[in-house]
């Protein structure tokens, strides 16, 4: 805690600076300024809002007595403290409050540098970053072109910064699913990468990662499986075989080895990851319960039932034990259970769990949600397999109903139900008539 006298006696001369700078006597209200400035950094620290706002007023007092390189200077250090704040914030994940602070960041390096400088185009960034992180995708893609252009104009076209920038813009893209604009703004970030910092850096590996992801977007799993070998070969090379960095290359290959039906490779690469995670982390780490949580959906999907059951009940007691009982990821979890439950005709012990993640569900979004429908679906799904046609009707119809009215009635899981719906109402009536037939 900072000492309330501090507070005061910043706050007092704030107050003074400002009615001395509105009297017009402006000689008086610079070295006031200067202090402020000076207590400012004493006492709270060069990077506070305390310091921003000091060395604002002490440029609008400048500025106002004509002395432009004097204010431009201290624009550019409130700038810089209002894109540092921005950074602290944005890596405590609060993306929100972040915003504000690269926006105003960006506002002021304009005015002290014009638009067209390198720092505009950090904070440009930085301001999509946030974008991105909260989600607001199309905001996020004017800053990451103006950056892009105001970096190719200021550094060269051939320039790390370039390549930075666009890679950015195409990763962005490749999330948007703009793949074919993508593609060669990675290729050509990976060939700057390349020839600047050389063929094994962290930069190349990211790159060379980012690509391989949109390279299997676009079904080209091929060279998309090269790519993520190279990257993890780096990596590797860089941090070590049992390090954090390693283990995100790790997951998108074993993604990959499943799309091309590799399923044993695809073990043992998430086995090794599964591995790492629990030497770095310990044995009730979350990273080491989403591990246990693709490893069992792979034995699923491959019929490995023993394999299976185990590892999901694990991941299912780390996530209820760093999570508690009422989060998604815990629904996910019961989810899986209860698609393996339903594969081996255990269908009482799958409702169960069925039932269970459609309680959190309903908890953590309402009872008119997507994931309630879809949740309701699989239960469905299951009730069909169980030859309980009237429950499955039931529970398809409420899943409709509330798809319609959230996603509109032109909705494909909206059309879908329609169908599975008529089928049942179908079966039914057959079913009914075979039943009169043979009473009379």
């Amino acid at each position: 805690m900072f000492e309330n006298t501090g507070i005061h006696e910043f706050d007092e001369l704030m107050q003074k600076t400002i009615v001395l700078f509105c009297g017009a006597r402006h000689d008086e209200a610079l070295p006031v300024a200067e202090e402020v400035r000076d207590l400012s950094h004493e006492q709270f620290g060069a990077r506070s809002s305390q310091a921003g706002q000091a060395l604002n007023n002490l440029g609008v007092v400048h500025s106002e007595m004509g002395h432009n390189k004097q204010a431009n200077e201290n624009l550019k250090e409130v700038a810089a403290s209002l894109n540092n704040m921005g950074s602290l914030m944005k890596d405590r994940g609060d993306n929100k409050e972040a915003l504000p602070f690269f926006l105003r960041s960006q506002r002021l390096f304009e005015k002290a540098l014009g638009p067209e400088s390198a720092p505009v185009a950090t904070t440009l960034n930085n301001t999509a970053s946030v974008y991105i992180a909260i989600g607001l995708l199309d905001e996020a893609l004017p800053c990451l072109r103006r950056s892009y252009q105001i970096r190719e104009k200021v550094c060269g076209p051939e320039h790390c910064a370039v390549a930075e920038s666009l890679n950015n813009m195409a990763e962005l893209q490749r999330k948007q699913g703009q793949l074919s604009k993508a593609e060669p703004k990675f290729r050509r970030a990976l060939q700057i990468f390349e020839t600047l910092l050389g063929p094994d850096t962290v930069n190349v590996s990211t790159v060379l990662n980012n690509l391989a992801g949109c390279l299997q977007q676009m079904d080209q799993r091929v060279e998309a499986e090269q790519l993520f070998v190279r990257a993890l070969e780096i990596d590797e090379a860089l941090y070590g075989t049992e390090s954090p960095e390693i283990l995100v290359v790790l997951y998108n290959l074993g993604d990959l080895l499943i799309s091309q039906y590799k399923f044993s490779e695809a073990e043992v690469v998430y086995k090794r990851a599964l591995q790492i995670a629990e030497k770095l982390y310990g044995t009730m780490h979350l990273e080491v319960a989403k591990d246990l949580f693709t490893l069992g959906k792979l034995y699923r999907e491959i019929k490995q039932y023993a394999s299976c059951e185990p590892v999901l009940l694990r991941s299912l007691m780390i996530r209820e034990s760093e999570l508690g009982e009422r989060n998604k990821d815990v629904a996910e979890s019961l989810d899986e259970l209860g698609f393996l439950y339903q594969q081996q005709t255990d269908y009482n012990k799958a409702e169960i769990y069925f039932k269970r993640s459609l309680k959190i569900y309903e908890r953590l979004h309402g009872p008119r949600n997507l994931m309630v429908a879809q949740s309701l679906i699989n239960i469905g799904e299951l009730m069909e397999a169980k030859n309980n046609q009237r429950e499955a009707e039931h529970v398809y119809g409420e899943a409709q109903t509330m798809v319609g009215e959230i996603e509109g009635q032109d909705s494909p899981t909206y059309m879908k139900l329609g169908v599975r719906l008529k089928e049942l109402a179908r079966l039914r009536q057959s079913a009914m008539k075979k039943l009169t037939d043979d009473a009379s």
